[in-house]
């Protein structure tokens, strides 16, 4: 009896989330696709299919004849049924044949390219939700006339399914935000993170044996999951507990994707890049996976009211901006963030040729050994006696016109230095910051600038760093 190897993929699960800006059905399809997982190991118990991997909206299994054709035929309509709009691509192959994995996922890579029909089509007799154009299903009266895809959302949002798996410990008992109106009081993050070289250790991986693709995907699994714990834990201390001003859109695999204040975005990331870099260290150590890892991650600060689905393809592309050094420097784990400015929604490459001028007003890349710098540097900026205008114009004709923007930068100074409290030791330690930096000067005062804008007001010049690099 032939045995075959089958793997299906949810197709643009970012999207089927943050298409909406109503946080509560965000917080719907993040359970809907959460409960993939249990739905999938439900459906393969019933056809005797083994899993190798079931995570990050995507399983492969093993099936005989007949418990492929079972479930190929019938999972598909399942997630239709359960899922509206959330699209499946599958594929399958021998399970003996030579080099199975790359067949299957060329076979699934052609698949993802097949074109799909919106379901049901919408005649000219039928009525439309206002929100998204597509026929309307159902109607509630704090909602109005729904989509399928938004019925399913909005009936899902009580599943809590994110929350069982990330507020225990300290946070047991706790909820996330559902609502949109205190995330949008200020600004928003949101917040992607990827996992640096997971192809290269999963290529070091085999289906069976001792380091297994179903180990290295669970180790995968539970070290995201750990290190979002930890880091809400640290940036929860000084937030309302109920609920947490936070919304998780995706956690699966190496892959995250999350809303959060914005002043509170910089810490959680730091937090969760170094627990998730130490978590697979350890699982290394243990023998279940065949190398160490780490992440990267990217940050678009945007308004409330910015698409969030806008928001989440910036971060994402800050995110491979970010991946790129990390991939220059053997694998460190890196950050980029920017805060959006215009109403306009434009692409990462377009922002830092003109609006960044590649790069030398902000967009840098950085470390997390550098952030703790850039930290302090950005608390400089914030701080009552600078005038942040100023910088600003000295940014501005620094590239153009060298001999105006030095007189800028004395003026500058010459300014802080007129506070009689602290404004001596304030310009001696940005002096001092300068030297440090060199060429990178500019960069490093556009990203301050950009912090110091989402810098709570009020907030001291002295308190303690909030970002933790830990060992």
């Amino acid at each position: 009896m032939t045995r075959w190897l089958y793997r299906f993929e949810a197709k643009g699960i970012q999207g089927y989330v943050l298409g909406t800006s109503r946080l509560r059905e965000i917080a719907g399809a993040s359970d809907l696709v959460e409960a993939l997982a249990g739905d999938v190991d439900k459906w393969r118990r019933c056809f005797g299919g083994k899993v190798h991997v079931n995570a990050a909206g995507g399983a492969t299994l093993e099936f005989d004849d007949a418990g492929l054709r079972a479930f190929a035929s019938g999972w598909p309509y399942f997630c239709a049924l359960t899922r509206p709009g959330l699209q499946i691509i599958q594929a399958w192959v021998e399970h003996d044949r030579p080099e199975a994995l790359e067949v299957l996922y060329a076979r699934l890579g052609a698949d993802r390219m097949a074109p799909t029909a919106t379901l049901p089509e919408v005649g000219p007799l039928v009525e439309r939700a206002a929100r998204t154009g597509q026929a309307a299903v159902a109607r509630r009266k704090d909602l109005g006339l729904l989509d399928e895809p938004t019925r399913a959302k909005v009936e899902a949002e009580s599943r809590h399914s994110l929350e069982h798996r990330l507020l225990h410990g300290s946070l047991a008992g706790a909820r996330f935000e559902r609502s949109n109106d205190r995330l949008s009081e200020r600004y928003v993050a949101v917040v992607h993170a990827d996992g640096n070289g997971i192809g290269a250790l999963f290529r070091q991986t085999s289906l069976d044996g001792r380091h297994s693709k179903k180990l290295a995907s669970e180790a995968l699994r539970t070290a995201t999951a750990a290190a979002t714990h930890e880091a809400l834990e640290f940036v929860a201390r000084a937030w309302p507990r109920d609920p947490l001003p936070c919304r998780p859109v995706v956690l699966g695999g190496d892959d995250l994707t999350l809303l959060l204040p914005a002043e509170d975005a910089l810490p959680f990331t730091v937090r969760f890049l170094t627990s998730f870099a130490r978590h697979l260290r350890e699982a290394h150590g243990a023998g279940r996976i065949p190398c160490e890892a780490t992440a990267s991650a990217g940050i678009a600060m945007v308004k409330g009211s910015f698409p969030y689905n806008a928001a989440y393809d910036l971060a994402e592309q800050l995110c491979q901006h970010a991946k790129r050094r990390s991939k220059a420097e053997g694998g460190v784990a890196t950050l980029a963030f920017h805060r959006v400015t215009t109403a306009s929604v434009r692409d990462w490459d377009d922002i830092l040729a003109h609006e960044l001028r590649q790069g030398t007003l902000g967009g840098h890349v950085w470390t997390l050994e550098e952030l703790g710098s850039l930290e302090r540097l950005a608390y400089l900026v914030a701080h009552r006696s600078v005038p942040r205008g100023t910088l600003r114009e000295w940014l501005r004709v620094k590239q153009g016109d060298p001999a105006r923007a030095g007189a800028i930068y004395r003026r500058f100074i010459d300014v802080i230095r007129q506070d009689r409290e602290d404004g001596a030791e304030l310009a001696k330690e940005l002096d001092g910051h300068e030297k440090a930096r060199g060429d990178a000067w500019s960069a490093a005062i556009a990203d301050a600038l950009a912090w110091a804008a989402i810098i709570p007001p009020g907030a001291p010049l002295a308190r303690g760093p909030r970002l933790e690099v830990q060992a």
